[in-house]
């Protein structure tokens, strides 16, 4: 082949690599310049993906004064004992029928399980719990040691997704429970001044909605769970998601309180609906609001205005109330159901249950599958109230 040909075919060649190169690469810029950045924070799945795990979590050599193993009857694939200072874990082996040796902690002879008034953490299906010492709280997985040690820690779920809400000084992080911090704030994440004592408001955050109210200052706002991006700024004396049961919320308002009374307020245009507030807004369902003013139940519209004549009275006022389904012993609690909203009132009885998972009631140790069959029973220790918000009418059912 004449070598000039030869010469020109090469340079061809050199110029197409060239090119192709350059395609190449140019491509991989702008598919990582265009990559999907719109979920940041939680992933989900991330707690089963142990591979991501950071690698600073090492199980630590077994302490010469703690034993090998345990000789305990099966219960959990993990056991664990507190010995000279240590908090030892250990992991059952089928082929020896015994817990062995997995990893161990000093944490000093007052270490505990830590147990807070609505919160103990101690999982031996995965091997994790939280221990306390000297005001301390600490993360342990059996598999990796310690996630840290911290001023608080909480934890949140809904169903079977579980989040770590963790606090050092002015700083609340999510954290997933394998360690991973997903973002912080300067303040609280739920309301963790309320743990300790009355236990935290279930009424603070929501998985299933990607919403959770924060705490700055001592002002409330509302923030995305997922991102920790502020939605709602700091600047309410306080604020709670709108509950329907059946681990429902309203995604459309909050309510708000100001010098001692409950607003409406509406979540993507960041203003209040009304200039009225009440003792208590119970919930907002179907454009039908339900609070409670002067110790009397109203349904009113999102004007105001009332949609019944008809008031419930209640025998009691309660600062705060909270409109809790689960126990409505000296409570009142309220039931959404297709297009119509039951409240139920307790009538003086101290053993009076109402489920909302299994919408069952128990009335002085008798338990009855739903609020139709108690209906039927007879039984009035519990006052059940029907509003058909099509019509607007207020029925009393028993």
């Amino acid at each position: 082949m004449n070598p000039s040909v030869k010469r020109t075919i090469y340079n061809i060649l050199f110029v197409l690599l060239f090119i192709g190169l350059g395609i190449g690469i140019g491509v991989a810029i702008s598919s990582y310049a265009n990559r999907d950045t719109s979920k940041p924070g939680i992933d989900i799945n991330y707690d089963d993906e142990e591979i991501r795990v950071p690698d600073r979590y090492t199980i630590n050599p077994r302490p010469e004064e703690v034993k090998e193993y345990l000789t305990k009857t099966y219960e959990h694939p993990y056991a664990y004992e507190f010995a000279n200072g240590y908090f030892v874990a250990y992991k059952y082996n089928n082929e020896n029928n015994r817990y062995e040796y997995l990893n161990s902690l000093e944490c000093g002879e007052g270490c505990e399980i830590a147990s807070y008034a609505h919160f103990n953490y101690e999982d031996l299906d995965v091997g994790r719990v939280v221990l306390a010492l000297n005001d301390k709280s600490i993360i342990f997985d059996f598999n990796r040691g310690s996630f840290g040690s911290y001023d608080f820690i909480d934890l949140i779920q809904d169903n079977d997704e579980k989040y770590f809400v963790v606090k050092n000084g002015s700083t609340s992080s999510l954290m997933t429970l394998y360690g991973r911090i997903l973002y912080s704030i300067r303040g609280d994440l739920t309301d963790l001044s309320l743990v300790g004592n009355q236990g935290l408001d279930g009424y603070m955050y929501s998985i299933k909605e990607n919403l959770m109210v924060y705490k700055e200052k001592n002002k409330y706002g509302l923030l995305k769970l997922d991102s920790g991006i502020k939605v709602i700024e700091a600047k309410f004396d306080y604020l709670r998601l709108i509950y329907y049961g059946q681990n429902e919320f309203n995604t459309t308002y909050v309510k708000i309180k100001e010098n001692d009374k409950w607003y409406l307020y509406n979540i993507e245009e960041d203003k209040k609906v009304l200039d009225v507030g009440y003792d208590q807004i119970i919930t907002v369902y179907n454009n039908v609001l339900v609070v409670e003013e002067d110790q009397k139940i109203y349904f009113k519209d999102l004007e105001g205005i009332d949609l019944v004549k008809i008031n419930i009275g209640i025998s009691k006022h309660y600062e705060d109330i909270d409109w809790d389904w689960e126990n409505i012993n000296d409570n009142v609690s309220f039931k959404v159901e297709g297009k119509n909203i039951y409240i139920l009132l307790p009538n003086g009885s101290e053993n009076l249950y109402y489920s909302f998972e299994d919408e069952g009631i128990e009335d002085n140790g008798k338990y009855y599958k739903s609020i139709e069959e108690y209906i039927k029973s007879g039984q009035k220790n519990i006052t059940v109230y029907k509003y058909y918000i099509a019509s607007r009418e207020l029925i009393k059912m028993n």
